[in-house]
């Protein structure tokens, strides 16, 4: 097998993983057969920026760990070639800032809440 077969394979499996994975990350949170409840305006803001930033935090957060793998492999099968370790750093860096943004996304709502003073936003 070669390298860049090998190197497809992977992300094949990677990105079945991600299929099976990202779907049940919209259904964190209490999803129902029922819906988002809007029965006045504070539900609504609370439900839709909850679930949104909920939603943001996971998908950032599984995408940031796939990208460090990623970037792992990608340092292993460098074979002391600059330019591969420097592509797997790259790569990893960008998983760092992943992290950072998801942890902001999670922040997000409360931000929100001490800015316009909606108390239901600080329980996300």
């Amino acid at each position: 097998m070669s390298t860049s077969q090998g190197k497809r394979e992977l992300l094949s499996a990677v990105l079945r993983v991600a299929v099976l994975i990202v779907p049940q990350l919209f259904f964190i949170g209490g999803a129902s057969a029922q819906g988002i409840n809007i029965s006045d305006v504070s539900e609504i803001r609370t439900n839709i920026l909850c679930r949104i930033a909920n939603t943001m935090f996971w998908i950032l957060i599984t995408l940031s760990v796939i990208m460090v793998l990623w970037g792992a492999f990608m340092y292993m099968t460098s074979s002391g070639d600059e330019k591969k370790v420097g592509d797997a750093t790259k790569t990893i860096t960008y998983a760092a800032v992943g992290v950072v943004v998801a942890l902001m996304a999670k922040g997000f709502p409360a931000l929100i809440a001490s800015i316009f003073g909606i108390d239901s936003l600080r329980s996300c």
